[in-house]
């Protein structure tokens, strides 16, 4: 069952979509983005029904931003033995939960619980965290999240200060007086 979809530029630069006879078809607009944030968008919707006695049906619209997490490269450094957070801004409609999240370390998913991405409560304050951060934990991290509406990813490079120590026991040294 094929619909048709008709466009038209408008009097105002814009672009005026008709969608074929089933009313139930989609009528998916593409290259929106966030630049269209807090922009109005205007939409006319004609329903016509061919049984008159049916109500119509009511037109519903959804619209969907992709996920963004800010900012999108972050340099850090930790403390071996502390706890290591950075501030995340993810934002996104619908907005994006934790099973929506895919953490990696050089390439690789992690799957260890102490390393983290807290979700905020909608406002978009979030963060990555690292509990008990030990010197393996260096490295390259990359958060995705992923919604029906997209995806975005950050990179959070982290490098983990630690003690020196000695790899090797010195050799005990005699000390001899030269005079003997």
């Amino acid at each position: 069952n094929e619909t048709s979809i008709t466009t038209k530029e408008t009097l105002s630069g814009g672009t005026m979509a008709t969608v074929g006879s089933d009313y139930r078809s989609p009528l998916t607009l593409s290259n929106i983005n966030r630049v269209w944030n807090g922009t109005t968008v205007h939409c006319a919707v004609k329903i016509e029904s061919v049984d008159h006695d049916q109500p119509e049906p009511f037109p519903v619209i959804s619209v969907w931003l992709p996920p963004s997490i800010t900012p999108s490269i972050t340099n850090e450094t930790a403390i071996e033995g502390t706890s290591f957070t950075t501030p995340l801004t993810i934002t996104g409609d619908p907005f994006p939960v934790s099973s929506n999240i895919v953490i990696t370390k050089d390439g690789v998913t992690v799957q260890d619980g102490r390393i983290t991405v807290n979700i905020g409560s909608g406002n978009g304050t979030s963060s990555f965290t690292i509990e008990n951060v030990n010197r393996t934990n260096s490295g390259s991290y990359t958060v995705n999240v992923t919604t029906t509406a997209g995806s975005d990813t950050a990179v959070v490079n982290l490098d983990v200060y630690y003690l020196p120590e000695f790899v090797e026991v010195p050799l005990q040294r005699q000390a001899f007086n030269e005079s003997s």
